[in-house]
């Protein structure tokens, strides 16, 4: 297959802005398609042009074969948009799974050809090196390797998954193949590098009633944080907020994950906490993509 032809499949853009000078490349959540990301093309200013990334097995590459592992998915991701991002300045957004493939893309853009988005949005992830990542390896390949009425049992009862993704039995068929072979991948994730393998401010966007991970810290009225750790490995402990933003440069003013102080370790520059009410999929709720979508426009303007 020929580059050109390669990269019409692989990268959905709507609508082309021949005004634009910033691209945002964005990486759907595991077995989703272009369409959410894409009508961003049509909310977003004509200086900004949005890209989104296509995997196999779905749209018009649902003939294609799904990646082996992950740094053959990175390698041909990276190969077919780099002209396209040595253009001119880029953003990276990445939601869930495709936060994590988010972050591979940028972390080996730096490493092999000294390019740097100029921010990058994750949403709805572990961190890659955190604790509960490598916990949930084996539970990923579980699922991946179930019968299909298992696969979509364990989607009900872990929740995150829409529920009319989830009733629709002709669209989660549809949607079946590519999101398997999704958590496959998720399951085979290893993080081999350092801390600090960014150099590009991070915005950490998370729905407020997510699954828990890691730590929890809670508001209370006297400005405390209530520091929770899993009970199978510490103690309770309490961090006053300001000693929280001294030591990790981040503000605390609502209840979230830790694995946001986790991800604050992947760059060496500025960080920031974005809560949002919701669930997993927060960002389908129109205000809270709204707020996206603002903030989103603010850093890449």
């Amino acid at each position: 297959m020929s580059a050109l032809k390669h990269i019409e499949k692989m990268l959905v853009t709507r609508p082309i802005r021949p005004a634009a000078s910033c691209r945002l490349f964005c990486f759907p959540w595991a077995g989703g398609g272009t369409g959410f990301f894409a009508k961003w093309g049509a909310q977003l200013p004509a200086t900004l042009e949005v890209c989104v990334v296509r995997l196999p097995c779905r749209e018009l590459r649902m003939s294609d074969a799904p990646y082996p592992d992950w740094p053959t998915m990175v390698d041909d991701i990276i190969d077919t948009l780099l002209p396209k991002i040595q253009e001119m300045p880029f953003g990276i957004y990445g939601h869930s799974f495709g936060a994590l493939l988010a972050f591979e893309v940028a972390r080996h853009l730096k490493d092999r050809h000294g390019l740097r988005p100029k921010h990058m949005f994750l949403s709805g992830t572990f961190a890659p090196h955190g604790d509960q990542r490598r916990r949930d390896r084996a539970e990923f390949v579980k699922m991946a390797d179930a019968t299909d009425e298992d696969f979509v049992a364990s989607l009900k009862r872990n929740g995150g998954t829409p529920k009319e993704l989830l009733e629709n039995e002709a669209l989660i068929k549809l949607f079946l193949p590519s999101m398997k072979h999704d958590f496959r991948l998720v399951g085979q994730y290893r993080f081999e590098g350092r801390v600090s393998v960014l150099d590009c401010p991070i915005t950490f966007f998370d729905g407020t009633h997510d699954k828990k991970h890691d730590i929890t810290f809670k508001d209370h009225k006297h400005g405390k944080i209530s520091l929770k750790y899993d009970s199978r490995q510490h103690q309770p402990a309490k961090l006053c907020n300001n000693l929280l933003h001294k030591i990790f440069s981040i503000h605390v003013c609502a209840p979230f994950h830790f694995h946001f102080v986790v991800w604050r370790e992947m760059t060496s520059s500025d960080f920031d906490i974005q809560l949002l009410p919701g669930g997993h999929f927060f960002l389908l709720d129109k205000s809270n993509e709204t707020k996206i979508t603002d903030h989103i426009k603010s850093k890449l303007r």
